[in-house]
C-alpha cells in the first residue's frame, strides 16, 4: 500500500511541474502586466527557449493580438552585440503566449528589453538578465540520475536476501 502511495505521490508531483517553465521577469508597464518565461532560472548561452505572457493589467486577461519583439544587446570592449528575436504564438509552447528561441554568444549581463504594440499603445520592458555557461549534458550527468534507482534495487535485493537467509525461531530448552 505504501508503494502505491509512493507511486501516486510521484505521478502527482511530475503532472504539478505543467510545461517546466521557471519565471525569470514580471513587470507592469502601463496598461500590460508583462512576464517572461524560460526553461531554467537563467539563460546559458545554449539555445534557450523564452515564452512571454502579455496581460492587460486591469483585469489581468490575455492580450491574444500584440506583436511581440525580443532584444538582447550587450556593450562587449566597445563593441555591441545585439540579439533580436520575434516572439510569435506559433513559437510558444502554450498557445496563449508568444514564444521565441534565443542563443546568446557568450556569458555576462545583458540588457533585455521586449517591445510590445497592443491595443494601440507599444510598451517597452527592460531588464538586465544574467547569462552563464550551458548546462552540462546529459552524457556527464548519469552518475547522478543512475545512483538512485540503483540504490533502490540494492535495497530491495539486500531485504530479500535476509528474508530468505533468516533463521527460524527455536524455542530454547529449559
Amino acid at each position: 500500500m505504501k508503494l502505491v502511495r509512493l507511486a501516486f505521490g510521484v505521478l502527482y508531483a511530475s503532472i504539478a511541474l505543467a510545461d517546466g517553465s521557471v519565471v525569470m521577469l514580471k513587470q507592469r508597464v502601463g496598461p500590460i502586466d508583462v512576464t517572461l518565461f524560460g526553461n531554467s532560472a537563467h539563460l546559458t548561452t545554449a539555445q534557450t527557449n523564452l515564452s512571454l505572457m502579455v496581460q492587460k493589467a486591469s483585469d489581468h486577461s490575455d492580450v491574444p493580438d500584440a506583436h511581440v519583439t525580443l532584444r538582447f544587446t550587450r556593450n562587449e570592449n566597445g563593441k555591441i552585440m545585439e540579439v533580436v528575436a520575434p516572439a510569435t504564438h506559433a513559437k510558444a509552447s502554450n498557445k496563449m503566449l508568444y514564444g521565441a528561441v534565443v542563443t546568446l554568444p557568450n556569458q555576462g549581463y545583458w540588457s533585455f528589453m521586449a517591445d510590445i504594440e497592443a491595443q494601440g499603445s507599444h510598451v517597452e520592458v527592460a531588464a538586465n538578465l544574467p547569462v552563464g555557461p550551458p548546462e552540462a549534458p546529459l552524457k556527464e550527468k548519469w552518475p547522478l540520475i543512475v545512483f538512485i534507482p540503483v540504490a533502490i534495487v540494492m535495497f530491495i535485493i539486500n531485504r530479500r536476501l535476509k528474508r530468505r537467509w533468516r533463521t527460524p525461531y527455536r524455542q530454547a530448552r529449559p
